[in-house]
């Protein structure tokens, strides 16, 4: 799991002003429907920003990726392309790494 990378993301994301509906990232290893809290955390969101993973993973990712779309949210993918059809889709951008990722979710964040 990359969970640290993730937590200086939303730190720089915070810093800058911006909310981060996150919850999970503080829930790992608690009981409770952390499912249904990530569903209320996208549908909160104005973007949504998914890390991807060359490694491979349990799937949550794309599950939440799908939530997003459906929902008509702006999807950022930090990746070094494209992992599937779906992330190639308008109102999908996939950018390199985090730094461009944050120009864009805060509209000119810099580091």
């Amino acid at each position: 799991m990359r969970r640290p990378e993730l937590l200086v993301a939303r730190e720089r994301l915070e810093a800058a002003g911006l909310t981060v509906t996150c919850r999970w990232l503080d829930s790992l290893g608690q009981s409770g429907n952390i499912a249904q809290m990530s569903r209320e955390d996208i549908e909160q969101s104005d973007v949504y920003i998914l890390l991807g993973d060359e490694r491979g993973d349990s799937g949550h990712r794309h599950v939440e990726f799908g939530i997003a779309m459906a929902l008509g949210k702006t999807i950022i993918v930090v990746a070094p392309e494209a992992e599937n059809i779906w992330q190639r889709l308008p109102g999908v951008t996939v950018v390199p790494g985090w730094e461009e990722a944050y120009i864009l979710a805060g509209g000119g964040l810099q580091s």
